[in-house]
């Protein structure tokens, strides 16, 4: 299921549990996903999905990924992008936001409160 989430630079996202990553060749990661509970069980017997599935992240991506710690706010993610592609503001909240608000709506990363503010629903205003 979806879940909507609202953030700004402030918001630090972190990684919800332990997923296993691999660290391709060509620098990107791939993330392994195991769908070993009951629910997924009745979907492979039903539809015929696969047991283990894998995301592939490219260069930019890869590096989001692994600047999510628990640490980083959206901010700081965004910087060290923008930083290392030399993006244009447009581009590195295009990247970065897109990344985080989809990865947060299928239950990959979740927002932590921030020592500095308690609230983390904010209007996406992230990079700037």
């Amino acid at each position: 299921m979806l879940r909507k989430y609202k953030f700004d630079k402030n918001s630090i996202p972190v990684k919800e549990g332990e997923f296993k990553t691999i660290e391709r060749l060509d620098g990107g990661v791939s993330i392994l996903i195991e769908r070993n509970d009951f629910f997924n069980s009745i979907k492979k017997i039903l539809f015929n999905t696969p047991q283990k599935t894998s995301i592939d992240l490219d260069a930019v991506s890869s590096d989001i990924w692994k600047l999510i710690n628990g640490q980083n706010s959206v901010f700081k993610i965004c910087n060290i992008i923008k930083n290392k592609y030399k993006f244009d503001n447009q581009s590195v909240n295009f990247r970065v936001e897109g990344f985080i608000h989809s990865f947060a709506q299928y239950h990959f990363i979740y927002f932590k409160e921030n020592d500095d503010d308690d609230t983390i629903n904010f209007n996406v205003e992230g990079c700037n």
